[in-house]
């Protein structure tokens, strides 16, 4: 069949002088295999490749570059992934966050923070946190703010957290869950204390390896290796991640962050 790939241009709406090249062009030349001007690709692809996502729709080579890579993979990462996702939600993370002096201020004992890392702090092979994140648990067995000194801050703010909902649709005091514990925390046990960490929106690829026990928010994902993974595997992973090849891979297989709500697809920015 054939399809019209890589709209350099956008169509806007048919009859507009200003913007009908595109339209123009894909009138003209939507049955010419192999077409490519300043506006438009034109290629025969088998149907059966729109039968899954994702689509590869760039026009340029790119899908047939993208088959060459997938053709040449001998291993995938998920072979040595033990989970990839979130490090934790709390659901209250604007009362959570502080710089360390804050927390010293109120009493909170030092051992019941974590430095806490957000996405945008994720950037060339580098994570560069700037706050501290309340995290009440010791072994992961969730501990009462008194013991964790954490009462003077959080005591004022119990109704509030205790109306957060739950997934069951009740809220915290409803369910019986204790008002001042994380929203959700994964149990990562038997994995490896290190991550590899990602901007989880970012024009490029931003991967680095986290070595120290962080916090990592919703916008800087995670991905945690087996647990005897080496320090050459979270090395290798991060670097083909972070490379030009990856980078193109990624962006084949990631939906684009719409420019605006309205005009999703054709007028969306190179975001991954």
């Amino acid at each position: 069949m054939h399809a019209v790939l890589g709209i350099r241009g956008e169509p806007g709406r048919p009859g507009d002088p200003a913007k009908g090249v595109v339209w123009t062009s894909i009138i003209e030349h939507i049955n010419e295999s192999n077409w490519v001007d300043n506006w438009i690709s034109v290629t025969d692809i088998d149907r059966t490749l729109l039968s899954t996502h994702p689509w590869t729709l760039g026009g340029g080579g790119s899908l047939q570059v993208l088959q060459s890579i997938e053709a040449a993979s001998v291993v995938t990462a998920r072979t040595h992934i033990g989970r990839a996702g979130f490090f934790g939600i709390t659901g209250f993370d604007e009362l959570a966050l502080a710089d360390r002096a804050t927390f010293r201020r109120w009493g909170v004992h030092e051992e019941f923070t974590k430095v806490h890392v957000a996405g945008d702090e994720v950037r060339d092979w580098t994570i560069s946190p700037s706050e501290d994140i309340w995290y009440p648990y010791n072994e992961r067995h969730l501990l009462p703010p008194y013991e964790a000194g954490a009462a003077v801050f959080l005591w004022p703010h119990r109704t509030h957290l205790g109306a957060r909902k739950t997934f069951s649709g009740e809220t915290y005091t409803e369910s019986g869950r204790p008002w001042w514990s994380w929203h959700q925390l994964p149990d990562d046990a038997g994995l490896h204390t290190w991550v590899i960490a990602w901007s989880q929106v970012a024009t490029h690829g931003h991967f680095a390896i986290g070595r120290k026990p962080w916090a990592f928010n919703s916008t800087a994902t995670i991905m945690r290796l087996q647990q005897n993974a080496t320090e050459d595997l979270h090395s290798g992973i991060a670097a083909l991640l972070n490379s030009s090849t990856g980078c193109f891979w990624l962006k084949q297989h990631s939906q684009d962050k719409p420019s605006n709500g309205v005009k999703r697809g054709y007028e969306s920015e190179a975001w991954t």
